[in-house]
């Protein structure tokens, strides 16, 4: 009987170390998240994105058109929302990550990054330029993406 509690135990603290909630938020699965996220933006697909997201994300910005500012906020079923609008309007997407740099604080990854999107809506040409701060913390064990804010220029 001791030798079968023994091997339970031990059986229960391998699978224990394998679960989600035993992962630390590394470089290696930050950038891991971000190979993902950018896979699901260049294919816009809204489903893949939406997976990578915590559920209480927020997104935040402003954009610059023609010496004029709009601000947006949006909590992550918003975003969902708007992406599953307006992705069907876009071609010749593209979309490209450039300048990143990753760091840790407070058990938290903080990602700055350049982003270049160029694409074709309705019929016209359009090219933005954004600076983004985003936080990936884990949630239930898994890193996800809980927060970016940017600043665009058309």
């Amino acid at each position: 009987m001791k030798q079968l509690f023994k091997t339970l135990i031990f059986t229960l603290l391998i699978f224990a170390s394998a679960m989600p909630f035993a992962q630390e938020l590394t470089e290696a699965s930050v950038q891991t998240l971000l190979t993902e996220v950018d896979k699901a933006i260049a294919s816009k697909n809204v489903t893949m994105l939406a997976n990578y997201l915590s559920d209480s994300a927020e997104f935040a910005g402003v954009l610059y058109v023609n010496g004029k500012s709009q601000t947006y906020h949006f909590k992550k079923p918003e975003y969902v929302k708007m992406l599953r609008t307006t992705w069907p309007l876009i071609s010749n997407y593209k979309y490209k990550r450039n300048n990143q740099t990753i760091v840790f604080k407070d058990g938290k990854a903080i990602i700055t990054a350049d982003i270049v999107e160029s694409m074709i809506v309705r019929g016209s040409y359009a090219s933005y330029r954004t600076h983004e701060t985003a936080t990936v913390e884990l949630v239930e064990g898994a890193p996800k993406l809980t927060k970016a804010t940017a600043s665009s220029s058309l």
